[in-house]
């Protein structure tokens, strides 16, 4: 490699770096920002099948575990969940692309 080369290399590894850092920090962010929310609202505790289901209910929308259950989705995802999870991905996509 010449030194050009290792320049751009270093450059890049540099600026990979800063969008994992920033990354981080906005993940970091939310995290604390949703656990501020949860202290803020007392709730009943959760069982653990309620817990699994609200898992699966978010990450998968068809869960065959749940309807093995009994257990059937509380609610389908509503537009505004989907914009707002949409606006979400975009500033991430955003920060990544920097």
């Amino acid at each position: 490699m010449d030194i050009p080369q290792v320049a751009q290399f270093l450059s890049r590894n540099i600026r990979t770096r800063m969008r994992v850092k920033n990354m981080m920090r906005l993940i970091c962010s939310k995290c604390a920002t949703s656990a501020r929310k949860r202290m803020a609202t007392p709730e009943q505790p959760k069982s653990v099948l309620q817990v699994v289901a609200s898992v699966l209910e978010r990450n998968h929308k068809k869960s065959v575990f749940l309807r093995n259950v009994g257990m059937h989705t509380k609610r389908s995802r509503m537009s505004a969940e989907l914009k707002a999870e949409k606006r979400e991905n975009a500033k991430l996509r955003l920060i990544v692309s920097i």
